[in-house]
C-alpha cells in the first residue's frame, strides 16, 4: 500500500513547465546547484525567523484562495512556519536534499508498482500541479485517485483529513487493500474515470 497524498513526480510531462516560477527555480537548482539551493533555504529560514506574522502574510500571498484561507488561521500559518523551521533546525542541507532528490527521476517504472496506491490531489494546486497527479494516477497501474476541483496543497489534507484517513487506516489495520475499492460519496467524476479505465 502506498499512500500518495500530494507528491512531486519530476517524470511527469510538462511538470517544470506548469510550476510556479520560485518552484521551477528550486527544482532546477536541485538537480544542477544544491549548494546554492542550500543557501536559499537558509535565507528562507532566516526571513521566516525575522519576519514573524510578516513572512506568514508573505506566505500566504502566493497562495491559490483555498489555501490562503486557511493560512490566515493562526494555527494553520504557525503550524506551516514551524514545520519549515523543524525541517531546518540542523541546518537547510536536509530540505535542500530532499528537493534535489524529488527533482530528479525516481529511478524505478511506475507500471511496475503492483500494490495498490491512493492518491488526493488538489486541483488549484500550484505547488504540485495537477497534471503530476494525473500522471501519475494513470501511470499507477493500481491507483485509487481522488481530484478535489476546489482545493489546493495544504487544503486537501486539512479539509479532508478524516476522508482520507477512513479510507487509509483500514488497509493499513489489516494489511490488504483491495484493488477495486467502492467509490465514496465525496470523490469526484475525475476519481471515478481514472479507477475505471
Amino acid at each position: 500500500l502506498y499512500f500518495v497524498p500530494v507528491t512531486y513526480c519530476s517524470d511527469a510531462p510538462g511538470f517544470l513547465s506548469s510550476m510556479s516560477g520560485p518552484l521551477r527555480m528550486m527544482f532546477r537548482l536541485g538537480r544542477s546547484a544544491p549548494a546554492v539551493l542550500r543557501i536559499l533555504f537558509r535565507l528562507n529560514l532566516r526571513a521566516v525567523r525575522r519576519g514573524g506574522a510578516r513572512a506568514s502574510e508573505r506566505m500566504a500571498a502566493w497562495a491559490p484562495e483555498p489555501d490562503r484561507i486557511l493560512l490566515q488561521r493562526a494555527d494553520v500559518s504557525g503550524g506551516f512556519m514551524a514545520c519549515f523551521e523543524e525541517a531546518c533546525r540542523q541546518g537547510p542541507a536536509g530540505p535542500a536534499e530532499d528537493v534535489s532528490l524529488i527533482a530528479r527521476p525516481w529511478g524505478f517504472e511506475l507500471g511496475a508498482v503492483k500494490v495498490p496506491v491512493l492518491l488526493w490531489h488538489g486541483e488549484l494546486d500550484r505547488n504540485v500541479p495537477v497534471a503530476a497527479g494525473r500522471y501519475l494516477a494513470s501511470a499507477f497501474p493500481n491507483c485509487r485517485a481522488t481530484f478535489y476541483p476546489e482545493d489546493a496543497h495544504l487544503s486537501v489534507p486539512l479539509n479532508h483529513q478524516e476522508e482520507i484517513l477512513v479510507r487509509w487506516l483500514p488497509p493499513l489495520a489489516t494489511g490488504r487493500l483491495t484493488p477495486r475499492m467502492e467509490p465514496t460519496r465525496r470523490e469526484g467524476e475525475a476519481a471515478r474515470l481514472i479507477r475505471n479505465r
